[in-house]
């Protein structure tokens, strides 16, 4: 594993880990009591609530693809789309993957109803599914395994994260460290489906 690898990971982790002993709880309380209920609190929820029809449409945009091009070898989308489906796909079923595997509490109804704070590692509940952030990790996926090389095209997209970012955050749809989480994800898978993809051209 390269230093270019290495050095990200380590970051990443320290960052998760800040938030997780420092920074979640404090976070979500004070933005609880700012936004819950308010016209800001609505605007939020309504940025992040097609974000599941986005998935669907991509899950079925690479399906089709795929059975155009194996079977009836008819032409299929431009390159960039397929390589950001893929790794949208992939982004998901990881973090879903990983959701499993750690079994952290969410702040809604967790923490914020309940004052639960913890990991149930395979439970399989909906209340134990909080990280990392699906939503942000098939965003991030998406729009980083594009692999858009102009500098707007990079600025937009990151410009996307960050509205879906203070979206979760104001509605308190995940901790600000299964947000990282994700993003980190996404953006890690992203960028080796879109560097496959080009060597693959």
């Amino acid at each position: 594993m390269t230093r270019r690898i290495i050095f990200p990971l380590v970051t990443i982790g320290l960052a998760l880990a800040i938030c997780a002993a420092f920074v979640d709880r404090p976070l979500a309380l004070w933005l609880d009591a700012q936004f819950k209920g308010t016209a800001t609190f609505a605007a939020a929820a309504a940025i992040f609530r097609p974000v599941d029809g986005v998935f669907i449409a991509g899950f079925l945009l690479l399906a089709v693809s795929f059975i155009a091009r194996r079977f009836f070898r008819a032409p299929v989308p431009p390159l960039p789309i397929i390589s950001g489906a893929t790794a949208m796909t992939a982004a998901v079923v990881a973090g879903v993957a990983l959701k499993i595997a750690v079994g952290r509490s969410q702040v809604v109804p967790g923490f914020l109803d309940q004052h639960i704070y913890g990991l149930r590692p395979f439970a399989l509940s909906e209340t134990y599914m909080g990280f990392p952030s699906a939503t942000m990790a098939g965003a991030a996926g998406f729009l980083t395994g594009l692999g858009a090389r102009s500098a707007l095209a990079r600025a937009a997209g990151a410009g996307i994260l960050v509205v879906l970012a203070v979206a979760l955050l104001v509605t308190n749809g995940h901790w600000l460290s299964d947000i990282i989480g994700g993003t980190a994800l996404g953006v890690l898978i992203g960028v080796r489906i879109a560097a496959m993809s080009r060597r693959g051209n």
